[in-house]
């Protein structure tokens, strides 16, 4: 049972360019936001401070955090997520990463984010392997790098378990 604990307040100083898309996230006539810009200018860790966020105040929310290739995904995202956990005072019992076949992190209050690979398959050229996901937020890394028809099935995915109007996010 999960039982709401005492949490060590991170300190968010965001650039203004982070600032701007905390406001366009908190806005739920906002269903998409795009952040661009050189490397190094702190999307994927805003991105990650957003799903943290989120999975702590929503019991039971689900966040896809999407790039090209898994392992890039894991030598990056990943990275930046437990960095992020670090930075908010999260101790290693709060959370529970669990490989394959899931490829998630389980947060003590039901809350997941699902790590996701985008690559096209021609063996799934429809991206079905995204088809059955419910999703209240998801994050795309790179998406420049993406085929359009996982984007496009993605996006049907975002809103579906009611915990939250659904938003994307994606860093190019």
């Amino acid at each position: 049972s999960y039982t709401k604990r005492q949490m060590t307040v991170a300190i968010i100083k965001p650039t203004s360019k982070q600032h701007l898309a905390w406001e366009a996230f908190k806005n739920p006539e906002i269903t998409d936001i795009l952040y661009g810009g050189a490397a190094g200018g702190g999307k994927s860790y805003w991105a990650c401070q957003v799903a943290v966020v989120c999975c702590l105040e929503l019991p039971g929310a689900t966040i896809g955090m999407a790039r090209k290739k898994f392992t890039t995904l894991m030598k990056t995202t990943y990275g930046t997520l437990i960095k992020v956990f670090g930075d908010m005072g999260m101790s290693k019992d709060e959370w529970v990463f669990r490989g394959q076949p899931y490829n998630d992190i389980t947060f003590k209050n039901g809350s997941k984010i699902y790590l996701l690979d985008v690559a096209y398959q021609p063996s799934d050229p429809n991206f079905d392997n995204l088809g059955g996901l419910e999703l209240t937020h998801a994050f795309g890394e790179e998406i420049a790098e993406w085929n359009k028809k996982a984007w496009e099935v993605l996006q049907t995915r975002i809103g579906r378990n009611n915990v939250s109007p659904g938003t994307f996010l994606g860093a190019a």
